[in-house]
């Protein structure tokens, strides 16, 4: 049996309202009607005519309206999101753009302790270049706004009065690190170990690190401290941020697709400090690659994950002129799910460079 459309309409307010309402005037089923349309679940329904056209009926599944999907929100980026210089020395942002035809841009810098982001004049490019940082734009950012201004990215800059104190690891030497571990929970099964490797690295000698997993859930995180990496602010100058820079690869991967991870650590006095998980960086390429740029940390981007705990209002890490010797250095360390077979991870490091600037 076929129905009317206009029959259809009244089966359906009769099935929403209450019974004893009389039939709805033709305004109220002129809104049905619109209703139905605009939701796309209206059919076209006849009172028959013999064809052999299947029946479409809004009471069963017999069709399903179409659905376009939305097409992806404009997304733009800048890497690294945080960077530092020295005052005088040029500094170029670029954005990168995604799901945007012909994106264009438009650049504004945020003061530090800002409320407005103020536009730059004529910064209308994919990239920005200041000729020259200056004090002034320590602690700034710059955004860049993509086409209509549903999208945008932003990157601070840090500024140094001085140059930067460098080290790195190219040899690693076995002597020259010290580590420990921690394992949650304790008393795992998981083992680790590091070693030296003369070739095969970014070139040359680099650091190999293994990770043996029971089939238990387990997290093993390793320190790794250079001793040829110490800054004494007493000395040196207060610590106004640190850049960390590495490369990386994978050598094998868990069968439970688990990768292994480096982030950067310091330690001082007894206590040691970790960065916060969104600086962490998962070794996944079967080839050297190089790790983003971990740029601009300060003292509030470390918690403490070994010795005392720190004191309300004590400076921890302490970055000031009067503190204690910095000692600094990577984490790494992988986590298993329960139920996972035994296996062994393994990755390597090179070229680890640690770049202390000062106000």
């Amino acid at each position: 049996m076929f129905w009317t459309f206009d029959r259809l309409l009244d089966r359906l307010h009769d099935r929403l309202t209450d019974p004893v309402i009389a039939r709805p005037p033709r305004w109220r089923r002129t809104g049905l009607h619109g209703a139905l349309v605009a939701l796309g679940i209206a059919s076209i329904v006849g009172s028959g005519g013999g064809g052999s056209a299947p029946e479409c009926s809004f009471f069963s599944n017999s069709c399903n309206p179409v659905i376009t999907p939305l097409p992806p929100p404009p997304f733009v980026q800048i890497d690294p999101p945080r960077l530092t210089a020295q005052v005088g020395a040029a500094v170029t942002f670029t954005a990168r753009a995604s799901n945007v035809d012909a994106p264009s841009y438009r650049w504004c810098r945020l003061a530090s302790g800002g409320t407005q982001c103020i536009a730059i004049a004529g910064a209308t490019g994919a990239s920005l270049r200041l000729a020259g940082a200056n004090l002034a734009d320590d602690g700034a950012q710059f955004r860049a706004v993509v086409s209509s201004g549903s999208a945008f990215a932003a990157v601070q800059l840090t500024v140094s009065s001085m140059p930067g104190v460098v080290f790195q690891a190219t040899d690693f030497d076995p002597g020259d690190w010290a580590v420990s571990a921690s394992l949650d929970p304790p008393g795992s099964s998981a083992t680790h170990s590091e070693s030296r490797l003369t070739d095969g690295g970014n070139p040359g000698a680099f650091r190999r690190m293994d990770y043996t997993l029971p089939s238990t859930a387990v997290a093993l995180r390793v320190l790794h401290t250079a001793s040829t990496a110490v800054y004494d602010p007493k000395v040196q100058g207060a610590v106004h941020a640190i850049d960390f820079a590495e490369d990386c690869t994978a050598l094998s991967l868990a069968t439970n697709n688990k990768l292994a991870y480096t982030v950067p650590m310091l330690a001082q006095g007894e206590r040691k400090f970790i960065a916060t998980a969104i600086w962490r960086w998962f070794c996944g390429a079967a080839n050297w690659s190089t790790v983003p740029l971990r740029a601009s940390l300060t003292a509030q981007d470390f918690v403490a994950v070994e010795g005392p705990a720190c004191v309300a209002g004590q400076a921890c890490p302490d970055f000031s002129a009067s503190a204690p010797v910095i000692r600094l250095g990577y984490a790494s360390g992988i986590e298993a799910n329960a139920n996972a077979s035994a296996n062994t991870v393994a990755h390597g490091i090179d070229n680890w460079t640690a770049t202390v600037w000062r106000p």
